[in-house]
């Protein structure tokens, strides 16, 4: 699958972190419409496997508006 890069995107250059950034750590992010699990681990840098692990998460969760997020 090809995917078009659209204005805002986060583009890396290097291989993203296991774990988000330390400065992260006991922080939280609270989902907001239009987003989704893939684009809050991007946001952050971290891999989506580990939000859903951070957060006991089943790989079938959706984000849901409101949500709070542990990100490290």
């Amino acid at each position: 699958k090809y995917y078009t890069l659209q204005a805002g995107d986060i583009v890396y250059l290097e291989k993203k972190q296991k774990r988000a950034d330390k400065s992260y750590k006991r922080k939280y992010h609270t989902v907001k419409a239009g987003e989704s699990m893939y684009t809050i681990a991007q946001t952050y840098g971290m891999r989506l496997e580990t939000l859903y692990k951070t957060n006991h998460l089943p790989p079938e969760h959706r984000a849901a508006v409101g949500e709070r997020l542990r990100i490290r």
